[in-house]
């Protein structure tokens, strides 16, 4: 690799140690201490390779991580740079002791032929030693050799052709324009995944895989600018070693304590890293493809409004499944007379009105998912009114009926088995806990309050699915129905955000800036089912029966959006750059009643409800989102 001027060629690890030899040394330890950070998921795989290795204890990786972090901050340190050498080295002979004890098998190999070169590689000494072999061996266990070596090179080069400094890399991804190799992604998933899955009472996610990602990524950790974020982490380093020796759990609690308080006391805006920003940096598309469609209700788009697309579940089975589609509907609608005048029962009562929006319409339109999501709620509600101490509650001839409709619900759902089986796959996938649900349930509520008001971008079907969900989810009594009714309704807004972003790609010819919407046609989905013609019956009576049960006021879209804009004022950027941010907030400014303003709404929520990422797909489609709307904000106006 040659540099801007072409004058030198970066091929071997020689050629870096030689190039960097006579450089200023926060050069190389910059340089040095970002192949360490590249080198980390690798790292994380040698740690697992003995089986009594349990990375998500903490008692390995956090050595692992102080080791890791401590040449980055050394590099970057300035006024308290002899301190943090100081703490480095002492720290150092500990971590590199503990990953060569776990460099087993074929990593034992790699290590060892990594410490053979580093002697000719890094000859000269630059005071950073207590990271270098970590970073060296493990960079020779990488398949992609060639790409680790050009990141080094890259790195190497662009400090000494920028003339500003180790810090300008600070804002720059680890790997070349982005593109992380494919084994290197592949090990850190499975990393980040066994921490997240952790039930050793340590939080990495708040501090750690936000902290890597983000400076994998080029972006501020924690949406705090980089400064503090550095001076955070350096104040943490510097604790004694009888603190850090309390565990993960503590330090991670700790150094969250660290960033809440950052967040809540610097009251500055967003971070502006286009000084220090990669020259003509180009935004890439997320490295996963867009998902599949999920078990959920589809959506599709018709004129700029968002449509619900017939289901394709009930075939051939929806004339035998007729009659007992007519039973439940009688037994809901009895139920529903029964109930009306009294406020004794509300729960029951709504769950009864939204079952019988999900049922509106005939046997062939009724969505799976939904249906499984209402019979949850009713059955939820028969055991609880069931029960011999709620006998006084609800007359007994009403529990005969809600018992007799849960039966007629189960006889229904037997039709689109298999439909509903994909679903509670997906449901169990999901893995939600009840604090999760409780906060997705909050998320979901408020875009489900914002659909609801908004008919000029979505229909009345959809605006029944989303309310009847909402009610489903508030009347469910106990914590096992309720978690799985919210894990639903996430899979349904999963739905929704992949509509959406393939609907904003498609659009070609929609100005965000200008606020036009050109949307042709109906959409058409992956397997080619068109959107509902405008001849299907109305469902507006089904959306006023799950609106009626509703206790909860509905917020105007454009309140929806303000908030979600205020949130992002007030976070900073994390989990999307901040190109992204511009676009996704110019958007729902001056395009606020097009598709992709929807699209970039829920690319805000799914960004300020970290709680949201529970779903991957989610978390995919509004990546797509965000990337469609840079593109477009990146067209001349």
């Amino acid at each position: 690799m040659a540099d801007k001027t072409g004058s030198i060629k970066l091929r071997s690890p020689n050629d870096v140690g030689r190039f960097l030899n006579d450089k200023p040394r926060e050069w190389a330890e910059m340089v040095v201490a970002r192949s360490g950070l590249r080198a980390l998921p690798v790292l994380a795989l040698i740690l697992r390779i003995r089986p009594d290795s349990d990375i998500s204890s903490g008692d390995r990786t956090l050595p692992l991580l102080r080791a890791l972090l401590l040449p980055w901050l050394t590099a970057l340190a300035s006024s308290r740079d002899g301190e943090l050498r100081d703490r480095a080295r002492s720290i150092y002979s500990d971590a590199h002791a503990r990953a060569q004890d776990h460099a087993a098998d074929v990593a034992k190999v790699a290590v060892q032929a990594a410490m053979l070169i580093i002697s000719s590689t890094y000859h000269h000494s630059f005071g950073n030693r207590y990271s270098r072999e970590i970073a060296e061996a493990v960079d020779a266990a990488i398949p992609e050799q060639g790409a680790a070596l050009a990141a080094v090179s890259y790195d190497a080069l662009q400090v000494a052709a920028g003339g500003g400094g180790a810090g300008d890399l600070r804002s720059w991804p680890l790997w070349p324009d982005g593109q992380v190799p494919d084994s290197i992604a592949s090990h850190w998933r499975r990393f980040a995944a066994t921490l997240e899955t952790a039930e050793h009472g340590a939080d990495w996610r708040v501090v750690w895989l936000d902290w890597y990602e983000a400076l994998r990524d080029g972006r501020a950790p924690w949406g705090l600018r980089r400064q503090t974020g550095e001076a955070l982490l350096i104040e943490a380093m510097l604790w004694p070693k009888e603190e850090w020796s309390k565990g993960a759990a503590h330090i991670n609690r700790r150094i969250a304590e660290l960033i809440e308080a950052a967040r809540e006391s610097r009251g500055e805006a967003p971070p502006d890293d286009s000084a220090v920003a990669a020259p003509d940096a180009e935004m890439l598309p997320p490295a996963e493809p867009l998902p599949g469609q999920n078990s959920a209700v589809r959506f599709g788009v018709v004129a700029g409004k968002v449509e619900v697309l017939p289901t394709q579940a009930w075939g051939e089975n929806a004339l035998r499944a007729d009659p007992y589609f007519n039973r439940a509907v009688q037994l809901a609608e009895g139920l529903h007379v029964r109930l009306q005048g009294s406020n004794a029962v509300p729960d029951v009562a709504g769950a009864v009105a939204a079952l019988l929006a999900v049922l509106g319409g005939g046997v062939e339109r009724v969505e799976p998912d939904l249906l499984r999501m209402s019979a949850r709620s009713i059955a939820s509600k028969a055991r609880s009114y069931g029960h011999p101490q709620a006998e006084w509650e609800l007359n007994p001839d009403a529990v005969s009926e809600l018992f007799e409709l849960d039966g007629a619900l189960v006889d229904l759902q037997s039709f689109v088995r298999g439909a509903i089986a994909a679903n509670e796959a997906e449901i169990r996938a999901l893995d939600l806990k009840p604090d999760q649900a409780a906060a997705i349930k909050h998320a979901v509520d408020e875009l489900s309050d914002a659909i609801v008001a908004e008919p000029a971008l979505f229909s009345a079907e959809t605006q029944a699915v989303f309310a009847s969900a909402a009610v489903a989810g508030d009347t469910a009594l106990d914590p096992l129905a309720a978690t799985t009714i919210q894990a639903s309704r996430l899979l349904v807004a999963e739905s929704l955000t992949r509509t959406l972003a393939l609907e904003v790609a498609r659009n070609e010819s929609a100005s965000v800036e200008q606020g036009s919407s050109k949307d042709a046609g109906p959409a058409q989905d992956e397997a080619g089912a068109s959107a509902p013609p405008g001849g299907r019956p109305s469902p507006r009576d089904r959306k006023a029966a799950a609106q009626g049960a509703e206790s909860a006021d509905a917020q105007a879209w454009s309140h929806f959006t303000t908030r979600l804009l205020d949130r992002i004022g007030k976070k900073g950027p994390d989990k999307i750059g901040d190109a992204v941010i511009d676009a996704v907030c110019s958007a729902i400014r001056h395009a606020p009643k097009t598709i992709p303003a929807v699209g970039a709404a829920l690319v805000a929520m799914v960004w300020s409800n970290p709680v949201l990422a529970a779903s991957s797909g989610l978390t995919i489609s509004a990546s797509w989102i965000g990337y469609e709307l840079w593109k477009r904000s990146r067209q001349p106006k």
